[in-house]
């Protein structure tokens, strides 16, 4: 059991060092045995710096634009999961599930509190913040992306 509390504890311990850039997205990895995670307040940009997501201390996952002409940061998307001030962080399962989750591990979590409906097996997973504004989901490695599972359609293709 403490073995297996330590493993938990390790893993929860690499938010920021699964963070990588590609040309067109900054990705945050997750394997069939590790998660990749935001904590509250952390963020990662595309590598164009023109958008960044901020797993919030309100619970919300947000997808900002800087510099959009409007103010200095324009919420483009988000995942409506605001709730009051806490600890919360945001996880890309091993199963390509992307969670918001109540709570600071390894201490117990509360509970989820939204999620993108994509678990599915346990594999290679990548979140992708990418240069057009669109955070997708795709099944595989940064390296090699072989399907969008999910996508946040907060693109400027898609915007109108």
């Amino acid at each position: 059991m403490k073995l297996l509390l330590a493993c938990l504890a390790a893993t929860f311990t690499l938010s920021m060092s699964a963070i990588s850039q590609a040309d067109d997205a900054a990705v945050i990895t997750a394997s069939a045995t590790h998660a990749g995670y935001l904590f509250d307040h952390e963020k990662i940009s595309s590598p164009n710096g023109a958008f960044t997501l901020i797993m919030q201390k309100d619970g919300n996952l947000v997808l900002y634009e800087t510099a959009c002409g409007i103010s200095p940061m324009c919420a483009r998307w988000d995942s409506r999961s605001f709730r009051e001030q806490g600890q919360y962080f945001m996880a890309i399962q091993p199963d390509g599930n992307l969670v918001v989750y109540k709570g600071r591990p390894p201490a117990p979590v509360e509970r989820h509190i939204w999620s993108s409906g994509t678990h599915g097996a346990l594999g290679n997973y990548l979140l992708a913040v990418q240069n057009d504004g669109n955070v997708v989901i795709y099944r595989g490695t940064s390296t090699n992306r072989k399907e969008a599972i999910w996508a946040s359609k907060s693109g400027k293709a898609l915007s109108k």
